[in-house]
């Protein structure tokens, strides 16, 4: 290649099969999710997923289009680590595995922001299936991680997820105004 880095033949082929796979299941799980309605607190908006993409990481591997170009890497350290990390995305079980991490994480999180008052919400979360969980998370922007520490939206953020979770509302913290 342009960096002097040689590779074989099979080299050249096993990349062309490995990005052929990972981009084949790029292409169907951005398909399915745009399919998803897109919610808020449990409430459709009018609108679907589909340019999200999947539990809110577009820098994501799985998610980034990739490339059978060998002029890319400037060394056979770099191929390697590429095609290890195609491999990994092409696992059967790559996806259970992130919606698992995800799952714990996001548990974590609750937890950490709330404590003891959103035992429900980390308990509800925990009975999920991993599909039901991915598709909810996908498509309800309360239950995104990245909104559990706004300080502004403290007060009613555990009401939320609850009701994106389909749970009762607790007085205490409900304020409509911030759906």
């Amino acid at each position: 290649n342009q960096h002097g880095v040689s590779f074989t033949t099979d080299e050249k082929k096993a990349l062309e099969q490995a990005v052929n796979r990972a981009n084949a299941k790029r292409k169907k799980m951005l398909k399915q999710e745009a399919q998803l309605p897109r919610k808020i607190a449990g409430v459709e908006t009018g609108d679907t997923v589909a340019s999200l993409q999947l539990m809110g990481k577009e820098s994501d591997f799985i998610l980034q289009r990739k490339s059978k170009s060998l002029q890319r890497f400037k060394t056979k350290e770099e191929y390697n680590r590429y095609m290890r990390n195609l491999e990994r995305v092409n696992s059967k079980d790559y996806i259970t595995e992130r919606i698992r991490l995800y799952k714990r994480n996001h548990m974590k999180a609750i937890e950490n922001a709330y404590g003891d008052e959103a035992k429900d919400v980390v308990m509800k979360i925990r009975m999920m299936k991993p599909d039901d969980y991915m598709r909810l998370v996908q498509s309800d922007e309360s239950l995104e991680i990245n909104y559990i520490y706004d300080p502004s939206m403290r007060s009613g953020k555990l009401n939320q997820m609850r009701a994106s979770l389909g749970m009762k509302l607790k007085e205490e913290s409900f304020n409509e105004e911030e759906f």
